[in-house]
């Protein structure tokens, strides 16, 4: 009876014991250790990817076109040749039309009282006050300036000193000249007139200018063409 009642109790220590593992392998199931993850392909989308949504398109490589660039035309016309010079440019350019226009108007019915207001303002450096001045904000918009005048007394007028030294310039500014007068072939009035507006538009990039007739398209033509304006 001895012996019966230890078999009984060794067997039923043995089920208990398989009851045991069973047991803890059944709560282990679901906790896999991370050494024992399976590694991830490199297709696999992000978790949060809808396998069904249409992919993104795929980034330009495209260089994106520079902005184009932004052309005032300032001038002074007395006679209206300087005028046809700027409109003829704005023609072929694109850019904005601006008048440079005198507070007090230059006498028109006379060339000597013209001559003589001009030649005062000249020896004494003058500064004439311009109607409606461009404000500087404006100014600063554009990134290449033609400035247009008639040559008086050998040089610019005093009035576009009056325009340059309103505007504080800086080198990613293109400044051309352009003129014309009684002669337009005289090198002492282009180099007093190009000296005049590098003087008032210190900072600036100012570039060769251009000394021809108003009715010269030719001349204008290959001015333009040679600083890239036009092909």
């Amino acid at each position: 009876m001895k012996r019966i009642s230890k078999l009984k109790s060794l067997f039923l220590l043995c089920v208990t014991a398989v009851c045991v593992l069973n047991a803890c392998n059944a709560g282990d199931s679901d906790h896999t250790p991370p050494s024992q993850l399976p590694e991830a392909s490199g297709n696999v989308l992000p978790a949060t990817s809808d396998p069904d949504a249409p992919e993104a398109p795929a980034a330009s490589s495209e260089p994106q076109a520079p902005e184009q660039e932004k052309i005032l035309i300032a001038y002074f016309s007395w006679s209206g040749n300087t005028e046809r010079m700027a409109a003829y440019i704005k023609e072929q350019t694109g850019g904005d039309l601006y008048e440079i226009i005198p507070l007090t108007p230059y006498p028109t019915t006379s060339y000597t009282l013209w001559g003589e207001s001009a030649r005062e303002e000249r020896d004494n450096n003058v500064r004439p006050e311009i109607r409606d001045p461009l404000p500087a904000s404006t100014v600063a918009q554009y990134d290449t300036v033609f400035i247009g005048f008639p040559i008086w007394w050998h040089t610019a007028p005093m009035i576009i000193g009056t325009f340059l030294e309103s505007y504080a310039w800086t080198d990613e500014v293109n400044i051309y000249p352009f003129f014309q007068g009684a002669s337009n072939n005289n090198s002492e009035y282009y180099t007093n007139s190009m000296n005049f507006v590098r003087t008032c538009a210190q900072g600036a990039a100012v570039q060769e200018g251009l000394y021809a007739a108003a009715s010269n398209t030719s001349a204008i033509d290959a001015y333009l063409a040679a600083n890239g304006f036009t092909e």
